[in-house]
């Protein structure tokens, strides 16, 4: 398959990060502007799909694309929404008065804010790459976490596809902290931008050769070895932008005598699950019947 030029793939990330940077500059809600970026970046990496794909029978609907849409258009606003509010208000509310009394907070906001944004990346990962660990040695925990992996074929629309429970606490995971320390609201933005468009790229039917730069993004050829169906495969790669921490706990995997199977994509026993969205929302409760195990 013909392999989507790196410049390109670099393209689609910078151009919607410059994007909320400027929307920032002209006074635009930090909040409104970020929606508007991140969704405006689903076609153009789809056209990617078609332009360059991985596996052309992955840009085919396996059955799952009414369901991933829904997790798009109606799940994933309405958990963003409501996490911001919550997480504004408990922190933002309470770190006031520590604020007034230092006069800067504990949050470095004098830094440039691309510098700042970095940082968020680095703090929102480790917490990220934790809860998802977790995740996938803790049986309980991977009864919601399973609902990601649930798809038989890797596509940008699969980077939605999280119960709600997995994605409420995850999130809590990564921002609780940079909420806490006061981060600039534009730095999370702009953050937040490049970290879902990475998930795009990330999950996307987009054959994207990064070489050395494996070594710092956990980009599409690390993250196929994730969506396996091999336990100890799964087991690696957590990093949701950035590699770093899978690099310092010893859990990065990128085989050198291999390559990734397109058909090893899923779980054990995943023909089961079940597809509908509800169906995968109340999957947790019936775990034992649906034949997937105990715990």
């Amino acid at each position: 398959m013909r392999a989507a030029p790196v410049p390109y793939v670099l393209l689609m990330l910078t151009v919607p990060t410059a994007l909320v940077l400027w929307a920032f500059e002209r006074g635009v809600d930090p909040t409104v502007a970020t929606a508007v970026v991140i969704f405006g970046s689903i076609p153009v990496v789809l056209a990617a799909e078609r332009l360059w794909p991985h596996e052309r029978s992955w840009n085919r609907s396996h059955g799952d694309l009414r369901t991933d849409a829904a997790y798009v258009f109606l799940v994933s606003p309405v958990l963003g929404a409501f996490l911001t509010i919550l997480l504004s208000s408990i922190f933002l509310g309470r770190l006031d008065p520590l604020r007034q009394a230092d006069g800067a907070g504990l949050w470095p906001h004098e830094w440039p804010l691309l510098l700042q944004a970095l940082m968020v990346g680095v703090i929102t990962e480790f917490g990220q790459y934790w809860w998802h660990r977790l995740c996938h040695t803790r049986p309980f925990l991977w009864r919601f976490h399973a609902v990601h992996h649930s798809s038989a074929r890797l596509y940008s629309l699969n980077a939605f596809r999280f119960h709600p429970a997995d994605a409420v606490v995850g999130y809590i995971f990564m921002y609780a902290p940079i909420f806490a320390l006061g981060a600039n609201q534009e730095a999370i933005g702009i953050f937040t931008v490049f970290d879902f468009v990475f998930g795009l790229i990330q999950h996307g039917n987009v054959n994207v050769r990064m070489g050395p730069l494996n070594w710092l993004f956990s980009g599409p050829e690390l993250h196929y070895w994730h969506h396996s169906k091999v336990v100890k495969n799964t087991q690696h790669n957590y990093g949701s932008t950035f590699i770093l921490w899978d690099v310092a706990f010893g859990t990065r995997m990128l085989p050198k005598d291999r390559v990734h199977d397109p058909s090893d994509i899923g779980f054990e026993g995943m023909e089961r699950f079940p597809r509908g969205l509800g169906a995968q929302f109340l999957s947790i409760f019936r775990w034992r019947r649906l034949g997937l195990g105990g715990d």
